[in-house]
């Protein structure tokens, strides 16, 4: 587990400089992408890094994992309708 903790920690201090540059918009957007080693607990770690309030840091990756499950389910429904 510690290994798994130590690799959040680094994936969260490389993509720190992007998000601090962009702000709370940055890291909606750092969770809601699907890329690798972003989402809801690096999203987390990179908020608290930041020095976001707990309830701001929360609210924002919550809100980024919704929006991007809300997507991810209307981009296969339509895949699946045309397939």
């Amino acid at each position: 587990m510690k290994q798994y903790l130590t690799d959040l920690q680094k994936a969260a201090e490389r993509h720190r400089p992007i998000i601090t540059k962009l702000g709370i918009p940055g890291l909606f957007l750092f969770v809601f992408a699907p890329f690798w080693m972003t989402g809801p607990i690096v999203g987390c770690i990179i908020g608290y890094l930041l020095g976001l309030r707990h309830w701001v840091n929360l609210t924002v990756v919550i809100l980024g994992t919704c929006f991007a499950t809300v997507a991810w389910n209307m981009l296969m429904g339509k895949l699946n309708i045309h397939i």
